[in-house]
């Protein structure tokens, strides 16, 4: 997949890292992006001299982990369980498809986001 013109992010979910002539769009928990911040901002700055967004999406391994209760320490729990994960998954995967449709694409990654964006941004 390529760039596009297009990234997303928005409100407290997302954020954006400037590096030249490219920037990433982390999206975290605002999926959307009929009603995003961050395009609107993106089309505000198109003459800024940014020539690439690069929309992203980072699967954190530890939101899927066992932690235990809070409740019950003996008990563990999932941050993100089964129901939530497929919603998650549909989120993102609409994301993709709005970012596809609009001539963009949504890189997907899969590890600690602290570890993966400065890679990505490098």
């Amino acid at each position: 997949g390529g760039g596009g013109a297009f990234g997303g992010g928005g409100d407290g979910g997302s954020g954006s890292v400037a590096g030249g002539s490219c920037t990433l769009i982390w999206h975290r928990r605002d999926l959307r992006l009929e009603d995003n911040a961050l395009y609107r901002e993106r089309r505000a700055c198109a003459c800024s001299g940014i020539t690439r967004v690069v929309p992203v999406y980072i699967f954190d391994h530890a939101d899927f982990a066992r932690v235990p209760s809070c409740a019950q320490p003996a008990w563990d729990v999932v941050r993100t369980g089964p129901h939530a994960a497929r919603a998650l998954l549909a989120a993102v995967t609409a994301l993709r498809a709005s970012l596809r449709a609009r001539g963009g694409e949504l890189l997907i990654r899969f590890g600690r986001p602290e570890a993966e964006l400065p890679l990505l941004a490098a």
